[in-house]
Order: C-alpha cells, then structure tokens, then sequence
C-alpha cells in the first residue's frame, strides 16, 4: 500500500458530514454486534474496554502524525469517533446537544476585540488589528502549547442541568403517551 505523502499543513479540505447520520451508522454498528459486550461483564467492565479503544484509535493517530500520513489521520480519527459516539448511546446520551452546549460555553472564552466598537459586530473588525489579527475576537492562549483559556468570569457548561431537562422532558413526554394508551 502506497504511503499518503500530503503534508498536514497543506491539507485544508473541510467536508461537512450530518451528525445525525453519522449517529445512525453508529447505532446500526452497535446492534448488529449486540454491544455492549457481546460476552458477559458488567457495564464497568465493557466502558474500561472502551477507553483502551480510544487509546488505541489515539495511538494510531500519532504514529499516523509522525508518518504525516493524512488518510490514516482520519481513519483514527473516524474510529475515535465510532468509540466515542458510540459509548455515548451505550449509555443513553445523545451528545449532540451536550455538544452544542459545551460549543456555547466554549465560545465565551472569546471576547469581542475594541476594534470592532462601537457597533460590537466582530465583521466590521479592522484587517489589520494586532490585537485580533482581523476576526473581531480576542483569548488568552497558554504559552506552552497555546490551548485556549478560559477568562476571569467564565462559566462551564451546564451538563447537569441539561441533562435534567431532557429526562425530565423525556419522562413527561412518556408519561403523556402513558396516559393516552391507559
């Protein structure tokens, strides 16, 4: 097998794929192979071989990084994302709004750059503006690798609660169907 020789930093495609369905190709993996498990253990057991998975599918996408080769990148990375959708409907969740919700608390480690006053729209930033480099945005960065942190007064998203919600609206929703049928 020919060797992917494209360097990392010239790859720039970026293909948009439906999480819904790419949550439906997961699903229909895990039911035909019966998970969790396949074999007797508890739930404990099987997530602890999960996250061994994940390892491995990280691993995978290191050696593939120090190879540079792009295809077996998102072949990892594709695997990751089965292993980790997919403990996610292992144990109930839909990550999809979880996602969105940590996306809404991530967004607020960002501050609006002065240069885009006095209208506040991050689009009418100045292109040349040291402060943001022309996206209307500022963040601290840590120095040593450069993560994103977070500011003074930032909140982390609210999983607990959203997740109370949805049960209990799940719950209701349920109780309704239970009422109809009685």
């Amino acid at each position: 097998m020919m060797k992917e020789q494209t360097d990392v930093k010239t790859f720039t495609h970026v293909a948009k794929y439906p999480y819904r369905t790419t949550l439906i190709h997961i699903k229909n993996l895990n039911d035909i192979l019966d998970m969790p498990g396949g074999k007797k253990e508890t739930l404990r057991q099987y997530l602890e071989h999960r996250i061994t998975w994940m390892r491995e599918e990280l691993d995978e996408f290191d050696l593939a990084l120090d190879e540079n080769n792009i295809a077996e990148m998102m072949d990892a990375l594709a695997d990751e994302l089965y292993f980790v959708l997919g403990t996610a409907l292992t144990l109930g969740f839909d990550l999809g709004l979880v996602f969105d919700t940590v996306h809404a608390a991530n967004m607020k480690k960002f501050s609006l750059c002065a240069c885009t006053s006095p209208e506040d729209d991050p689009r009418l930033a100045k292109l040349d503006c040291k402060r943001c480099g022309g996206n209307g945005y500022t963040a601290k960065f840590r120095e040593s690798d450069g993560k994103l942190q977070k500011p003074e007064n930032w909140k982390p998203p609210d999983i607990t609660g959203l997740m109370n919600a949805i049960y209990t609206s799940d719950a209701m929703r349920n109780r309704g169907k239970e009422q109809d049928n009685g």
